[in-house]
């Protein structure tokens, strides 16, 4: 979204979307960088593109909602 509103010259859009980006790198290294294990974990998960449990490879998608992005792992093998 920032880039499409620094293309156009769209301040709002522009700071919509480094707005959103920069929340974004901030809870990923709160996760990150967290004592909480549930929330260091989940950082270590989103933060590759595959992994392997128990016997099955995951992969990361991506989707979007409403305007929002989320990730979520579908089941390979």
């Amino acid at each position: 979204v920032g880039i499409i509103g620094l293309l156009t010259h769209d301040n709002t859009l522009f700071f919509a979307g480094a707005a959103g980006a920069l929340y974004s790198s901030y809870r990923y290294e709160e996760d990150r960088k967290s004592s909480d294990r549930l929330r260091h974990t989940r950082a270590a998960y989103f933060g590759r593109a595959s992994f392997w449990r128990n016997g099955h490879h995951f992969v990361r998608r991506t989707t979007w909602k409403h305007g929002v992005k989320y990730y979520y792992f579908v089941r390979m093998s």
